[in-house]
C-alpha cells in the first residue's frame, strides 16, 4: 500500500530543501529513503527533489492577460551566438509592443513596420 499525493507531496516538501543544500553522498543517501518512502522511480525522485519555483509575472493590457517568465541564463559552453543581447533586448521590446504574437504572425507585422522599428 502506498502513500496518497497529499502524502507524497508533503513528503516531498521535507525532503526538498535537504537534498538540495546535502552533499553528494548525503543526497545519495537522502534518495534511497525518498524512493523507499514514496515508492517514486529514482529519477523522477530527483526531478521532483531538485525542482525549484519560478515566479511569474503576470501582465494585464487590452488583449487580456499574459504570464511572463523571467529569462533564463544562456549556457556557458555556448560557443556559437546567433544575437548579442542587445539585438535581443530590441526583439523583446518590439514582441511586446505587438502583444506578444508567436513568430509566424510577428514577422510579417516587422517586415510591414521596418520603417518604424528601425528608428
Amino acid at each position: 500500500m502506498g502513500l496518497s499525493m497529499k502524502e507524497k507531496q508533503a513528503v516531498t516538501r521535507e525532503y526538498r530543501p535537504r537534498y538540495q543544500k546535502a552533499t553528494k553522498k548525503e543526497k545519495r543517501t537522502l534518495l534511497d529513503e525518498f524512493t523507499r518512502l514514496t515508492g517514486y522511480h529514482r529519477k523522477s525522485a530527483v526531478r521532483v527533489l531538485r525542482y525549484k519555483p519560478v515566479r511569474e509575472l503576470t501582465v494585464y493590457g487590452r488583449g487580456g492577460a499574459v504570464k511572463l517568465k523571467p529569462e533564463k541564463s544562456r549556457p556557458a559552453n555556448r560557443t556559437k551566438r546567433v544575437y548579442t543581447d542587445g539585438v535581443i533586448a530590441s526583439l523583446r521590446l518590439v514582441w511586446t509592443f505587438f502583444w506578444y504574437k508567436c513568430g509566424k504572425i510577428l514577422a510579417p507585422l516587422m517586415r510591414q513596420q521596418m520603417a518604424y522599428i528601425a528608428q
